[in-house]
């Protein structure tokens, strides 16, 4: 998912097409992956009033890079037209902000990007960069034919990889030891648990003394 900063920077992006300061919000949102905007007008069953996005719709209606889909019934949809796919190749004549630089200034390097000719990971890769849109973390991994490829920050909260010629790449994430080891101990607690509520429910036998001629014994009697 995308980091606390990505998410703060869409409330951002979303503020300054508002404001009226940018019609380029497709280019502020297409690092995360954010291919589709709704804005819902109507006024839901359990509420009286309707609540006034008329400020929201005006500046999604001026975003060069959005096309309206829908208008209907009160729902407004846009379709992001500089969207990139979650894990985005660029060809060597596009360039992924990278460094720095990039995260310096999130906002100003989303503008400047060009993500739109991006293209869905398929192997074999082309010679490029690898941009994924998701929370910058060592434990993503991306190899190219099986060696490691050097992860750099992108946009100040994703990682981007170059790809330095044509190969087979694939990206994973290593889960941290402690993981599964709470995992282990999540069924070890349900496994117990469910011992306890099998004991529970068993009928309880107690001991009673039955008389047989002139001599006694003790019985289990289910009660």
């Amino acid at each position: 998912a995308p980091a606390p900063k990505a998410i703060s920077l869409v409330g951002e992006s979303m503020q300054l097409a508002r404001d009226g300061t940018t019609t380029r919000l497709g280019h502020l949102l297409a690092p995360m992956n954010i291919r589709y905007v709704a804005v819902v007008e109507r006024r839901t069953p359990d509420s009286s009033t309707v609540a006034d996005f008329t400020g929201s719709v005006g500046a999604l209606n001026g975003q060069l890079d959005f096309s309206e889909l829908n208008a209907n019934n009160g729902i407004h949809l846009y379709r992001n037209l500089a969207w990139a796919p979650k894990l985005a190749v660029l060809g060597a004549a596009n360039r992924i902000p990278m460094g720095r630089r990039a995260a310096k200034d999130p906002i100003d390097t989303a503008l400047r990007a060009e993500l739109s000719a991006a293209k869905t990971l398929k192997n074999p890769a082309a010679k490029g960069a690898l941009l994924l849109g998701e929370t910058q973390s060592a434990r993503w991994r991306a190899t190219l034919d099986g060696r490691a490829l050097n992860s750099s920050d992108s946009f100040g909260w994703a990682t981007a990889w170059q790809i330095p010629r044509s190969g087979t790449v694939k990206v994973s994430y290593s889960e941290p030891w402690w993981r599964w080891l709470l995992v282990g101990f999540q069924s070890v607690v349900v496994v117990l648990a469910a011992c306890v509520a099998v004991g529970a429910a068993r009928p309880k036998r107690s001991q009673k003394t039955v008389t047989v001629g002139s001599r006694s014994t003790d019985a289990a009697v289910d009660s």
